[in-house]
This record gives structure tokens, C-alpha cells and sequence, in this order.
């Protein structure tokens, strides 16, 4: 992705398996993602390369990474669009990781018990890579969490007669190449059941930027993830009893192991399709000019470094 758009972001390497044992492979995902995560095409735009399996920054952890970023950096909000396992090593190893950011928005998880791994689980495929780092996540972090869940996806990706979400990828920039190559899988699959691959991650890194034009429709649920269940492991275990009886009103009273499981959380179940729409398309199409000010930069560093060399 990097090499598609020019951009200048440090990449740490991560985990490269779950907290504990999991019966997660991932196998589960090439159908829709590939073998590779980027639409098994690798002679595609951009052309995969050996560096390209070296491009993260050397000698540093993303679980460490993250306390020291966030540390520095206050006021930043966390998005996370995958799973949660590098997030639950940074509180293991610094609690204090847990009030570092100014918010967290996450794509992933679910709040109705609808999943998208296998046939006979209930877990949204990001929670179910990880079942325990997003359960240590979602009990942990003391920010505000809010989570877009596979539900808001799924609402709207048959939405088809009223948004094309595929146009953004016929734009004639790098980054649109990109996108079409590496969900050219996942656009299949969906077509094949009348939907379109419509917006997911997008949704989270929306609300980030400006929550205020993204969200229309929320919900402050107590919710924690399962981990025991055969069919429900890594499911979010919402408390919709307060929901339906009230907390304040005397007809039941709060359980404190439950409430202290369950954390607040913010359920996003509806967003504007049409103004995130816009800010995905307005973003790719300002990638091309963006490359070509990284592009211009980098001539002139080069320009720079070969008249310093011929100095000397």
C-alpha cells in the first residue's frame, strides 16, 4: 500500500499469532482477502517485491510502538481495523496504555450475534482471530471506546440501487488501482450473493475524522466478548437486559461481577453511506496530487544528496 500511494508511514511488526491457542486459520480468509491478504495477485499494481516483506521498521515491537506513539502523541485517537492481539500486549505490558488514547474506534465484533467466519459460529471474523485480546481490550481500555460492528456493514451492502460503493475504485489514480486489485476477491464473493463489497473499515476510520457527519445512529451498550462458548467464542456478549428493564429504575439492580465485565461501549448501528462515499472518493482522487508532492520531494532530495556527493 505504501508503494501505491508513495506514503511515508512507519509500519512495526506485530504479533504473528493469537494470545493462546485458537482454532482461527487463516485459511478461513482466503476466499475473501487470498492467500496473501491482498487478493492473491501479486503480479497486479503494485507488483509484489522481496522488500516488500522487509518494509517495517527494524528492532522495535508494535505492541511498544504503540505505548511510545501514544505517549507522545495526546489527543490521538486509536482506530483498529483488524485484530485486537497488539493492543492487549500494550496494556499487559504498560497499563497505563489504557488511557494513553483520546478514543478508540474499532471495526469489528458484532452486537445482534451475526458472524461472518463459518457457518456455525456467531464471531465477526477480526474478534475471532483473537477472542481473548479483544476481550482484554474491550474490559481494559479506559477511553471511550466505540465499535462499528459486522451488523452496520452487512445493512448496507445490499444498498446497491442507491450507492455504487465499487465507483471509487475506476478512478484513474495509483491507490484506486490498488484497491480494485486487493478486494477483487471479496467484490466477487459478494456479488455472488447480490451485494456489493461495501464500506467496513472505512466506516471506522470515517467516524475518526469527523464523527459528528459519519454517525446517525448510536447506541452506549455494556458489552464483553465470549470466550467459552462452542458456537458463540468470540462473540460480543451484549447486556441487553439493562437495556429493556433499565438500570435506573429500580426493577432490577446492576450484578457487580457482570458490571465489572462490562464495560461501557458505543454500538454504531447506522452511518451516512452518501458522506462517507464522498470522503472515500475525495481522498483517492487527492492521493494523485499527494504523489506527485512526494514525488517532486523526493527528485529533490536525490538532486540534493548527488550535488552534496560531487562536493565532496
Amino acid at each position: 500500500m505504501l508503494r501505491a500511494n508513495r506514503s511515508r508511514v512507519p509500519i512495526f511488526r506485530g504479533a504473528e499469532c493469537p494470545l493462546i491457542g485458537n482454532n482461527y486459520s487463516h485459511k478461513d480468509d482466503e476466499h475473501f482477502f487470498g492467500i496473501d491478504g491482498l487478493g492473491s495477485v501479486p503480479n497486479e499494481f503494485p507488483k509484489v517485491i522481496p522488500d516488500d516483506f522487509n518494509a517495517f521498521v527494524a528492532g522495535k515491537h508494535a505492541a511498544l510502538a504503540l505505548f511510545e506513539l501514544f505517549s507522545s502523541n495526546p489527543g490521538t485517537i486509536l482506530v483498529c481495523i483488524g485484530p485486537l492481539t497488539n493492543v492487549a500486549l500494550a496494556l499487559k505490558l504498560n497499563p497505563t496504555f489504557a488511557s494513553l488514547p483520546h478514543r478508540m474506534v474499532i471495526f469489528g465484533g458484532n452486537v445482534y450475534g451475526m458472524g461472518n467466519v463459518q457457518s456455525y459460529s456467531t464471531a465477526e471474523c477480526n474478534f475471532n482471530c483473537d477472542p481473548e485480546a479483544a476481550h482484554i481490550v474491550l474490559k481494559e481500555m479506559q477511553c471511550p471506546v466505540t465499535i462499528v460492528p459486522w451488523e452496520t456493514f452487512m445493512a448496507k451492502s445490499d444498498q446497491k440501487h442507491a450507492i455504487d460503493f465499487h465507483a471509487h475504485l475506476s478512478l484513474d489514480v495509483p491507490l484506486a488501482k490498488f484497491f480494485a486489485t486487493v478486494t477483487n476477491l471479496g467484490r466477487a464473493r459478494m456479488e455472488a450473493n447480490n451485494r456489493q463489497f461495501a464500506y467496513c473499515d472505512e466506516i471506522a476510520v470515517g467516524i475518526a475524522i469527523a464523527e459528528g457527519q459519519i454517525i446517525r445512529e448510536a447506541k452506549m451498550l455494556r458489552a464483553s466478548v465470549e470466550l467459552h462458548g462452542e458456537l458463540t467464542r468470540g462473540q460480543i456478549a451484549v447486556d441487553w437486559t439493562s437495556v429493556l428493564y433499565g438500570m435506573d429504575n429500580g426493577l432490577i439492580g446492576e450484578h457487580p461481577k457482570l458490571c465489572k465485565r462490562r464495560q461501557q461501549i458505543e454500538f454504531v448501528l447506522d452511518y451516512d453511506v452518501h458522506r462517507l462515499d464522498r470522503m472515500v472518493t475525495e481522498a483517492i482522487e487527492n492521493s494523485a496530487r499527494n504523489l506527485d508532492k512526494c514525488l517532486t520531494i523526493n527528485s529533490q532530495v536525490s538532486l540534493a544528496e548527488r550535488e552534496n556527493n560531487n562536493e565532496e
